[in-house]
């Protein structure tokens, strides 16, 4: 049998803030974002874990995807870019849509132009970083618990 190995990029206490987080996690990918590039971040864990509030957060303390956008429009935004976003839960191994109630059309593939894509999935354009917590709402409301 194989051993499994991980790397990390960063440890961090339990209290650590969302902005160190952030910092930590995901502030790099905005180079490549504005490079054209899709980027993807992902939580994984157990159920009860935090991921729910380390990429969303709250109106108080946001999290990741917030703090992304917010980023991203602030110092990086060019108005010829369109901004889209998307938001899926992978929940019993099925890729789920949490924008689309009939997110059965959504699946994982290889393009040839683009590379490794959700089809199916729903983009919804952003306009500005406070435009993300309405998106969030949305699909939160159909997430698997």
């Amino acid at each position: 049998s194989r051993q499994a190995k991980y790397a990390f990029d960063a440890v961090l206490p339990a209290t650590c803030t969302q902005m160190q987080v952030y910092e930590a996690a995901a502030s790099s990918i905005i180079k490549h974002v504005t490079s054209g590039k899709n980027m993807t971040v992902f939580a994984y864990g157990a159920t009860g874990s935090g991921k729910t509030y380390t990429m969303a957060g709250t109106s108080e303390q946001p999290g990741l995807m917030f703090h992304i956008m917010e980023d991203l429009f602030r110092d990086h935004h060019d108005a010829r870019r369109t901004v889209v976003a998307s938001y899926m839960e992978i929940y019993n191994e099925e890729l789920r849509d949490l924008l689309n109630s009939d997110s059965s059309s959504c699946s994982i593939r290889e393009d040839p132009d683009q590379g490794v894509i959700v089809s199916g999935v729903v983009e919804l354009p952003i306009g500005s970083a406070s435009e993300i917590f309405s998106v969030l709402e949305d699909g939160a409301k159909r997430r698997a618990v």
